[in-house]
């Protein structure tokens, strides 16, 4: 695959050293999330205990939550910096990073205000962690400070160094994964842990901003027409915020409906199953993670050509990834499944071959959405996502009417896939001014163009 991509890219005369790059540093950064997430807990269990642990749950998931308040306006912030600077539009990029990194400073202040006046309501929920107010003014700032930095990205984007960022996002990981790691070990308490990724946090914002600023000579932007500025990003901001609605009802939705016609082993299973399912998406994810910063600089820099070539590119390797995720799911899923959960939550043998062709259709669309995000138009498509889950979920409850099984289940779940594989691919093609046939062309003309290449060396 990795061939495939670089000589794809030479022959299209892209630039294959950044997206390698991209690829490297999202890797690195997702490593870290899934260390994180194997080795942390066990240990939290060991030298907190289950209750203690729950309650320090309940309290992390409060800033987590509140991390949404910024209304999507990083994303939005970052697109338009790179916009602005791909056409030498270096005040408007300045003043789009003063107005952005202020409304979120504003937000957050805001937000730790009112977890104060409310402190004496969450010590009636969480009374067995002492400094509650303290531990969540700590863990929001963290948030806070990684949301200030981000609208930067911008800069490093234009600048054809997009790594950069997604590097030191997995530093800081790694960073706060080791001190809290040290931090349990050594018989610290929660407050000790959020005071530990407050100042990692801060030092990393801090750090951050003077090497942008340094590498970029940035100015904050004293020129007027802020508030034009701010109600801009808003718009765009809360666009991309919404794919949130549409993962709630069809997610957190579809759990809810199962539990509440068939029962909670069967909710069990098709969450299970559900996420076994999705494993191939979080590798497409690293492929649009490594493609979007080269799109977003084709499209800012109106290369539109240079642009559908990516596309392409992308929609080839996310199909590809799809075609072998759901050969797996076909052939291991049932056997991955059984182990996974002892037996205990049933034997749904067919059912992989219907959650194989949701992979295939998933990686259509998911290989596509880069496309709205570059040309900074989400909401289209994020609305699409929410009429779409709410079919679904109606398609499910018709389906467990007709027929109480998780293989209704799953085929209503295709519903979902269909619309978003359709409207978004469509949507694309219309943004870039592409044809269907020319993506499956160009996959086949570079795939044509290894093998011709191979074959002249032996």
């Amino acid at each position: 695959m990795a061939y495939l991509l670089e000589k794809a890219l030479q022959n299209n005369k892209m630039n294959y050293r950044n997206i390698s790059k991209n690829f490297a540093a999202s890797s690195f950064a997702k490593l870290v999330n899934i260390l994180e997430q194997l080795f942390l807990v066990p240990v939290y269990l060991v030298y907190w205990g289950a209750e203690y642990y729950g309650s320090w749950l309940v309290l992390t998931a409060i800033p987590t939550t509140l991390a949404l308040s910024n209304m999507g306006l990083g994303s939005a912030a970052i697109i338009r910096i790179t916009t602005d600077l791909k056409k030498e539009k270096v005040n408007e990029a300045a003043r789009t990073l003063t107005v952005s990194t202020k409304f979120i400073a504003i937000v957050f202040l805001s937000v730790v205000v009112t977890i104060g006046a409310t402190s004496l309501f969450l010590n009636d929920i969480i009374a067995i962690i002492h400094f509650d107010f303290i531990i969540l003014a700590c863990l929001l700032g963290a948030i806070g400070c990684k949301n200030l930095a981000e609208p930067l990205d911008g800069y490093w984007i234009a600048n054809n160094k997009a790594a950069i960022p997604i590097f030191l996002r997995g530093l800081l990981s790694l960073s706060q994964f080791i001190v809290t790691f040290l931090i349990l070990i050594i018989g610290g308490q929660a407050l000790h842990v959020a005071l530990a990724t407050l100042l990692i946090s801060l030092g990393f914002a801090l750090g951050y901003f003077l090497f942008s600023w340094r590498t970029f000579r940035i100015s904050p932007s004293k020129e007027p027409g802020e508030p034009g500025t701010l109600k801009l990003l808003l718009s765009k901001g809360l666009g991309f915020q919404s794919s949130a609605i549409w993962q709630v009802i069809l997610f957190q939705g579809s759990i809810v409906l199962i539990h509440s016609l068939l029962g909670a082993s069967f909710a069990a299973a098709w969450g299970t199953i559900r996420m076994l399912g999705r494993t191939g998406s979080q590798f497409i994810g690293l492929v649009n993670r490594s493609v979007l910063p080269e799109l977003l600089i084709a499209i800012a820099s109106s290369k539109l050509e240079e642009a559908r070539r990516l596309h392409s590119l992308n929609i080839l390797i996310s199909l590809s990834l799809g075609l072998l995720t759901a050969f797996i799911i076909i052939v291991f899923g049932s056997t991955i499944y059984e182990i996974w959960t002892q037996g205990r939550l049933g034997d749904y043998g067919r059912v992989w071959l219907i959650i194989a062709v949701g992979v295939i259709l998933n990686a259509t669309w998911a290989g596509s959405d880069i496309v709205h995000q570059a040309f900074n138009q989400p909401w289209r498509m994020n609305l699409v996502g929410i009429v779409a889950s709410i079919a679904t979920l109606l398609a499910m409850a018709l389906g467990l009417k007709i027929s109480e099984s998780i293989y209704s289940v799953a085929t209503a779940s295709l519903v979902f896939e269909t619309l978003m594989a359709t409207y978004v691919l469509k949507r694309s093609l219309f943004l870039l001014e592409d044809e269907a046939l020319m993506i499956m062309k160009r996959g086949l003309r570079g795939i044509r163009r290894v093998l011709v290449f191979r074959a002249s060396k032996n």
